[in-house]
């Protein structure tokens, strides 16, 4: 059975979980804002959920370290077009 956060009597906003990077949690809002969290990478799980609490804004990191993430985010949302476009393309074959 699929479950929520709110099932769990979570209210709080929640953030999704898009890949690690040094150590850190690079996490995503709704409206689109980027989050990190410092934690261990095998805590860190894709998909995943984090609590904005547990979480700060991408703005507080060392610039250069902040251009690296915004660059493997383009990188991804990139891949997954492609991967949807391709898909896409294989089911009207």
């Amino acid at each position: 059975m699929y479950t929520t956060p709110a099932d769990w009597g979570i209210t709080e906003p929640m953030l999704t979980v898009l890949f690690s990077h040094q150590e850190k949690a690079i996490a995503l809002s709704d409206n689109g804002e980027l989050f990190y969290s410092e934690m261990p990478e095998e805590y860190i799980f894709p998909g995943s959920v984090l609590p904005i609490s547990d979480a700060a804004p991408i703005q507080e990191l060392p610039e250069n370290e902040r251009q690296e993430i915004q660059r493997l985010c383009r990188d991804i949302l990139a891949r997954y077009r492609f991967d949807w476009e391709v898909s896409h393309h294989e089911e009207k074959l």
